[in-house]
């Protein structure tokens, strides 16, 4: 999977309802995000001279832990460090404009 983290300004611009997240622009077909349903972005856009992919899911939270910065990214990181993750991680995401909840198995 390819992702960027994203900020306020784009978060606003994409009506995310936080203030950081991260962008999911690529996903491999039988990847653990592939075989999760997750969906990469297929809209190129340059916003604040980055560029990105539009159109995909992002992702609100991971374990319960809300994405709004690399702060809590690196937090995420740290507990998914201490699962199993075969047992799968919870992944709250915004697709189209809903959250919804899927399940990504290691």
């Amino acid at each position: 999977m390819e992702s960027k983290m994203i900020g306020k300004e784009l978060c606003q611009v994409l009506n995310v309802p936080q203030d950081g997240a991260i962008l999911v622009e690529k996903v491999v077909t039988n990847s653990p995000a592939g075989k999760a349903g997750l969906r990469g972005g297929f809209i190129p856009i340059t916003f604040l001279d980055r560029p990105f992919q539009l159109g995909g899911d992002v992702i609100l939270e991971i374990e319960g832990i809300v994405i709004d910065s690399e702060e809590a990214l690196d937090g995420a990181r740290i507990k998914l460090g201490e699962m199993n993750t075969a047992d799968g991680v919870a992944v709250k995401i915004l697709r189209e404009g809903k959250v919804q909840s899927v399940v990504m198995k290691f």
